[in-house]
């Protein structure tokens, strides 16, 4: 190795442009943002919140929204499939199992036949569901299921609704600059 490989111009945050740092400090501020508020409202796992402002972080407005809209409506379907399957089905460990994994099922053949954001969304409803029912198992009070969804979603819709504020805040990149 020679001693110019070693220099400070070839390490990648001194060859990103203005554009890039724009879009990085954003999705910082708006991931900061997310766990601050998620804290603040006492949510049971803080860091979904902040998961989703990067998870819908894009150059364009467009993105941001597409991706936005998509991650909603999957949580909020994961979360009803989880409340109807395992609000019916958790007494009996085996028809939990087998209605949760035809659910997955339905929502991997529904992933593989969409495309784009409706495919993004039957993904986020499959893990939703499964994020908020496999818990449950281990919790006699079945209330919590509700807690655990409910959860789940704001965290979620605040993670979005922070990424969406700094996209606006912090507008976008224009599109005749290179990204």
């Amino acid at each position: 190795m020679n001693a110019s490989s070693w220099s400070l111009r070839n390490l990648p945050w001194f060859k990103a442009t203005l554009a890039q740092w724009r879009y990085a400090l954003r999705n910082t501020i708006a991931m900061c943002l997310a766990l601050t508020v998620a804290y603040y409202l006492n949510l049971d796992e803080p860091y979904w919140a902040m998961t989703s402002a990067a998870v819908v972080s894009f150059p364009t407005v467009g993105g941001v929204i597409s991706k936005s809209l998509g991650r909603i409506a999957g949580s909020l379907l994961g979360a009803i499939a989880a409340l109807l399957l395992a609000g019916h089905t958790l007494n009996e460990p085996w028809f939990f199992l087998l209605s949760m994994s035809a659910w997955l099922g339905f929502c991997t053949w529904a992933c593989a036949h969409f495309t784009n954001n409706v495919a993004y969304a039957f993904q986020l409803a499959g893990y939703t569901a499964a994020i908020i029912a496999f818990p449950m198992v281990n919790i006699t009070e079945a209330s919590q299921l509700w807690d655990i969804a409910q959860a789940r979603v704001c965290e979620v819709i605040v993670g979005i609704l922070c990424g969406g504020m700094m996209m606006m805040i912090l507008l976008a990149v224009p599109m005749l600059q290179p990204f």
